[in-house]
């Protein structure tokens, strides 16, 4: 019995983000982190579909001269994983799409003035534009505003996610 209910007290935990509910992934607050004159940021969702439109996970940066980026899956596997400042994650790992949940990165990088500027949290991979969730809360990739050097959520994402019943 113990067996039982430790297995559905997991299943549970593990489950506060998938598709029915990935909105609890967003983070609801811009993910960059500034120093003197440098940043890196962050959205907290995109969507690898084959649309073209937030299809990469970018890094947006700026005055940085060297990245380490990590995103891992549940229990810490690592699905990508790059010290390239302009490479992008595609929502794929060995060539095989991953699912629709959130992932963790973390993401370190070095400014121009030798600063180290940390930055971690979740992102959100949907791929079929429509899901069960609110996602006014998220930031994607097309709402980095380059006047403020963040997220706004005034500008338009240029992706459409349908909430679905």
């Amino acid at each position: 019995m113990k067996n039982i209910l430790f297995a559905i007290v997991m299943l549970t935990i593990f489950s506060n983000c998938n598709k029915t509910n990935i909105n609890k992934c967003c983070s609801g607050a811009p993910q960059a982190v500034y120093i003197d004159s440098s940043y890196i940021a962050m959205p907290d969702i995109f969507t690898p579909n084959g649309d073209g439109i937030n299809d990469h996970l970018i890094v947006f940066s700026k005055n940085i001269v060297s990245i380490e980026l990590t995103i891992t899956k549940r229990f810490g596997k690592v699905v990508f994983s790059s010290t390239d400042m302009y490479s992008y994650w595609d929502g794929k790992f060995n060539g095989k799409d991953q699912r629709e949940k959130s992932y963790s990165y973390t993401l370190e990088a070095t400014t121009t003035s030798g600063n180290t500027i940390s930055l971690s949290g979740d992102i959100a991979v949907i791929r079929d534009n429509c899901a069960k969730g609110n996602f006014q809360d998220c930031f994607f990739g097309t709402q980095f505003n380059n006047l403020t050097n963040s997220f706004d959520r005034n500008l338009p994402s240029n992706e459409i996610i349908n909430v679905c019943n």
